[in-house]
């Protein structure tokens, strides 16, 4: 049997529930007794479910941009969360170095958080030629 739910296809066969990328939600032991259940966790309104990754400032006739959780906004459009999670975040605000999102009139400031730059070893990874300074068409 399948069921088409919002683009997704469900198969449901011997008590095995298999989302169409491959991964089981459920499944009986061999025993008959039901197995648990795994799903993902449902994202809350707090800093920790958000990462701001990249903004860019509009001039006015362009828009201002933010990277969050990995996709691409403007201002007011509304966050990409997974189906199961009952939040609807609106983009309210960009600013400079943070962003402001909104939920059930609640709000939340979430910084722009950058990865922090690798320490310079001085070790470029080069290897020098062996032999000393020859010049380029020097026999040695």
């Amino acid at each position: 049997m399948k069921l088409l739910l919002r683009y997704r296809t469900i198969m449901v066969c011997n008590a095995l529930i298999v989302l169409a990328s491959g991964s089981c939600l459920a499944a009986d032991n061999r025993d008959g007794t039901p197995a648990a259940a795994t799903v993902a966790p449902n994202p809350t309104f707090e800093k920790m479910s958000f990462r701001v990754t990249s903004i860019l400032i509009g001039d006015g006739r362009t828009p201002s941009l933010a990277v969050i959780n990995g996709r691409k906004y403007g201002e007011g459009e509304f966050l990409r969360l997974p189906k199961i999670s009952s939040l609807r975040v609106r983009l309210k605000q960009i600013n400079g170095k943070d962003v402001v999102l909104e939920h059930d009139n609640q709000t939340l400031v979430v910084p722009l958080q950058r990865p922090e730059p690798k320490q310079n070893t001085g070790d470029t990874g080069e290897t020098k030629p062996v032999g000393g300074d020859a010049k380029p068409g020097e026999a040695k």
